[in-house]
């Protein structure tokens, strides 16, 4: 079975606190976007095997969600799960959580759904915080870890993808963003609303306006350079836009239609960003 893993970016990001479990309560806007990886998943005689460039073996979140299938579903099964990888990793775009969502959803289909939808997603927000909305896809608000989701009406949106040399890794992003007070802004909480308004109406100016990343601010302590990128994306490519995803450190500008999206990506790999490119959103979702 071949199938594709589909980024997404966080068109809105509010940390509303720290959790008694380590985990911290969240509030935003998730959008799938068409940029994915590829797997291909073949039948084995024992075992479960992932091939991948950046993490293969057992740590990969793609085995965990196998394992985690195969047990509850009961299947003794062997797989090889063979992973190409085009969405960065320490980007923020969930490409891990990706991959995790589309082995679970492909093994279901592959031996019949043997498992319900429901302990789909409890196996998926046992592997990771995104899997849950990566299973989802489409577009949807996402409260908690990530897990709870209500679905969002998804729009098509052009949007041009950068990442510089470095990555963050999210835990490390979190813990320096819990360890400076300057970071966190009590009044982000009651902000969500007027971003989660603008976006049900269509109202692009205003969700422009109101847009943020509860994290931006630590990750540019972090990697100053992050900062640099979206005053590029803003003032020298025209972005109508512009935030880091997730935990970053991908930066993406939107803008208002896919040529001018494709020369703000020509335009920053000409300035020497290792990884440019653009990627529309996804207007179906899964469930």
């Amino acid at each position: 079975m071949i199938t594709k893993a589909f980024a997404k970016v966080n068109l809105t990001l509010s940390v509303q606190g720290k959790r008694t479990d380590g985990y911290h309560e969240l509030a935003g806007i998730m959008h799938e976007i068409g940029l994915c990886d590829e797997i291909c998943i073949t039948p084995a005689s024992l075992g479960i095997q992932v091939k991948c460039a950046e993490q293969p073996g057992e740590n990969n979140t793609a085995y965990k969600a196998a394992y985690e299938f195969m047990q509850a579903a009961g299947i003794r099964d062997g797989l090889v799960i063979d992973i190409e990888k085009n969405i960065p990793s320490q980007a923020g775009l969930g490409g891990a959580s990706a991959d995790a969502a589309a082995v679970l959803r492909s093994l279901n289909e592959l031996y019949g759904y043997p498992v319900s939808q429901e302990k789909l997603f409890e196996i998926g927000k046992s592997v990771g915080a995104d899997v849950p909305f990566c299973l989802h896809g489409g577009c949807a608000y996402a409260g908690g870890i990530g897990e709870k989701l209500s679905k969002l009406t998804p729009r098509q949106m052009h949007i041009t993808l950068v990442q510089g040399e470095k990555g963050i890794a999210t835990k490390e992003l979190f813990s320096f963003y819990d360890s400076i007070t300057d970071c966190r802004d009590k009044n982000r909480k009651e902000s969500i609303t007027p971003v989660l308004t603008a976006w049900e109406n269509g109202d692009f100016c205003s969700f422009y306006t109101h847009m943020f990343n509860s994290l931006e601010r630590a990750a540019f302590i972090k990697l100053p350079e992050l900062a640099e990128t979206k005053k590029r994306l803003i003032a020298d490519t025209g972005a109508s836009a512009a935030l880091m995803t997730g935990s970053g450190s991908v930066i993406y500008g939107i803008y208002e239609d896919t040529a001018s999206a494709e020369n703000a990506a020509e335009y920053m790999r000409s300035c020497g960003y290792r990884f440019a490119c653009v990627a529309e959103t996804k207007t179906e979702a899964y469930v």
